[in-house]
């Protein structure tokens, strides 16, 4: 399972849930809208963050929950879950900045690079359960793939900036 923020022109800003057990595009659904905002975001470096956790709730049916914190509750709620077999043929989870975009013929650079100028992406407190306790991602556990120096030519984007903000539990993308 795999828990996405998606910004784009087409569907507005939304929160996905993509199924690695078999599915097909994104699982679910839910716009990032004022009340979306309000219930799961508070501000975390000046901006509104969300907190999404991913627990294998029965190993023996490989079934897994996402849980968005709801701040108006100070609880988690269910956001997505499913059981059935891995099909993403990888041995490690991630937490990524990752983008799909359409080169701008006259800069040779993606439309989102001048659209994103000065906005900043960021990943912060990621924690991994061992051992019955959350601990942060460090560089052996949680490696960047496919370099640990991502080269911004190519994000289609050569004034992106990306910082390594902890071991591995914290990164920045931004202009």
């Amino acid at each position: 399972m795999e828990i996405t923020t998606v910004y784009s022109q087409a569907v507005g800003n939304e929160i996905w849930a993509w199924d690695w057990c078999g599915g097909n595009g994104p699982a679910k659904e839910v716009k990032m809208d004022a009340n979306f905002l309000q219930t799961y975001t508070k501000s975390v470096n000046g901006h509104p963050a969300y907190s999404v956790q991913l627990v294998k709730t029965n190993a023996s049916t490989n079934a897994w929950s996402a849980y968005l914190y709801n701040y108006t509750t100070n609880s988690w709620s269910l956001f997505y879950s499913k059981s059935g077999r891995d099909t993403s043929s990888l041995a490690y989870g991630w937490d990524i900045f990752e983008i799909y975009a359409t080169r701008n013929p006259s800069t040779g650079n993606a439309y989102y690079c001048a659209d994103a100028k000065n906005v900043v992406f960021e990943s912060s407190s990621i924690q991994l359960r061992r051992n019955g306790a959350w601990s942060p991602a460090t560089p052996s556990d949680s490696p960047w793939q496919p370099t640990a120096t991502p080269n911004p030519g190519d994000y289609l984007c050569p004034s992106l900036r990306f910082v390594r903000a902890g071991a591995n539990d914290h990164w920045i993308v931004e202009q």
